[in-house]
């Protein structure tokens, strides 16, 4: 009678499941339910003894050593994404689920990295929306957090974003990672958290990043006994918060 009763129990609870439909309130509930704003400049942290590591311009084949490093220090990271840059996004798949799988944090860099101030609005939207496109594809959602390339923005790119409800990071130190001059970089960056900035731009597409840079700053990370996060947990934003699965259109 038991093992009856179990199973039409569980009968009756998949037939639930199947016969409901995602319910997408829900899910746009839990995104807008986000104390970050939208369209508005972030550049620091604000939940205290906290770091972001963040890095932009892939995803490339340095990418997985990064989320190795990071991994094997106990640290999570956030990677600012574009679509086609120096690698092409469609290629790396496996990379994205292992990111989501691993509790590390995508956000949008532009489909290819224009200046987004000297493009259209249709033209900026459709550089987001592209790369919602084709996450949605890969992983099922797409980030509401983004950096802008080159951190160029004013305030009509802003209200662009704002529209899209996009969640607009710049950094407070700036390692300057792209002259490939490690010494220098690992310089700025201890200078920088000196003096209390926590929010770190770095590219993990530059080898030197991934192999000298990311390890220094690991150490200065954990001799200041700092708790290096992803962007939403270092701005105090749940993780249902950091991504979104309603289809756009241009």
């Amino acid at each position: 009678m038991r093992f009856g009763y179990v199973l039409c129990s569980l009968s009756t609870l998949l037939a639930t499941v199947v016969a409901s439909p995602l319910d997408m309130s829900v899910i746009e509930s839990r995104q807008s339910a986000s104390k970050v704003p939208a369209g508005i400049t972030i550049l620091k942290c604000t939940v205290k003894d906290t770091i972001a590591l963040t890095f932009d311009d892939g995803p490339y084949i340095y990418t997985e050593k990064a989320i190795d490093t990071l991994n094997a220090a106990g640290m999570k990271g956030t990677f600012f994404f574009n679509g086609l840059n120096w690698g092409n996004i469609n290629d790396y798949k496996p990379t994205l689920e292992r990111m989501i799988k691993e509790k590390h944090q995508i956000g949008s860099h532009t489909w290819n990295h224009p200046y987004l101030t000297k493009v259209t609005k249709s033209v900026a939207r459709a550089q987001m929306i592209k790369v919602e496109e084709h996450l949605l594809k890969l992983i099922g959602r797409y980030p509401v957090y983004m950096r802008p390339p080159y951190l160029d923005v004013n305030a009509n790119v802003l209200g662009y974003l704002k529209e899209l409800d996009y969640r607009v990071i710049s950094r407070d130190v700036e390692t300057d990672d792209w002259k490939k001059d490690p010494k220098a970089s690992i310089d700025a960056f201890i200078k920088s958290v000196n003096a209390g900035n926590r929010l770190v731009l770095a590219h993990d597409v530059h080898k030197e990043t991934v192999e000298v840079l990311l390890p220094a700053m690991i150490k200065e990370i954990q001799k200041r006994g700092l708790k290096a996060v992803t962007v939403g947990t270092c701005l105090g934003d749940h993780s249902n918060n950091w991504y979104s699965t309603v289809v756009r259109k241009v």
